[in-house]
C-alpha cells in the first residue's frame, strides 16, 4: 500500500487507510507493506500488526495537515528507489496507492509488473480543490489520465 501521508500526517485519506490496516491487522492471510511519510528525516518501520509493517519515508514537512507541491516531489524522490526495493524484495499480489500523485505514479511505473488500484481522496478528486484546478487542468491528459487507465 502506498500513501504519502499517514496519521499523524495529512487528513482523510490517512484516515481511511488507518481504517483498513486496522482490519487487516486481523487477517492473518494477509501480508501488507505500506509505504508512508514521516514529518521528519529518516528511515523508520514500525510493525503495526504482525504481519503488516509500515516504513516511513521522513521529509522537510512544515505542516502536518497541508501539503506543498515540493513536499510531494521530495517524498516521490525518496519513496521510489525505496518502492522498487521493496518491490524486488517481495512478491506482492496488488498494490493499493491512495491518491493518484504521487503514489499512483509510482504504480503506473511497475504495472506491467505488479497490478494497482488507486484510490482518489478529497483533494485528489478532479475539481474538488480549487486550489489544484491549474494542476489537473494542465497535468490531468499527460499524467493523471494515464495512470487511471492502467489501474
Amino acid at each position: 500500500m502506498l500513501n504519502y501521508e499517514f496519521p499523524p500526517l495529512g487528513g482523510g485519506g490517512g484516515q481511511a487507510h488507518l481504517a483498513l490496516l486496522r482490519q487487516y491487522a486481523g487477517r492473518q492471510d494477509l501480508r501488507v507493506d505500506v509505504l508512508t511519510s514521516a514529518s521528519k528525516p529518516g528511515l523508520t518501520v514500525e510493525e503495526f500488526a504482525r504481519h503488516v509493517l509500515i516504513h516511513k519515508i521522513g521529509l522537510h514537512k512544515k505542516d502536518l495537515h497541508l501539503w506543498h507541491r515540493s513536499e510531494i516531489l521530495e517524498w516521490l524522490l525518496k519513496a521510489a528507489s525505496f518502492y522498487r526495493r521493496l518491490l524486488r524484495r517481495n512478491e506482492y499480489d496488488l498494490i493499493h496507492a491512495f491518491f493518484g500523485f504521487p503514489t499512483g505514479w509510482l504504480c503506473y511505473r511497475t504495472a506491467k509488473r505488479v497490478p494497482y488500484v488507486v484510490s482518489l481522496r478529497g483533494s485528489d478528486v478532479p475539481g474538488a480543490n480549487a486550489r489544484l484546478k491549474l494542476d489537473y487542468k494542465i497535468l490531468g491528459p499527460l499524467v493523471f489520465k494515464p495512470i487511471w487507465q492502467k489501474a
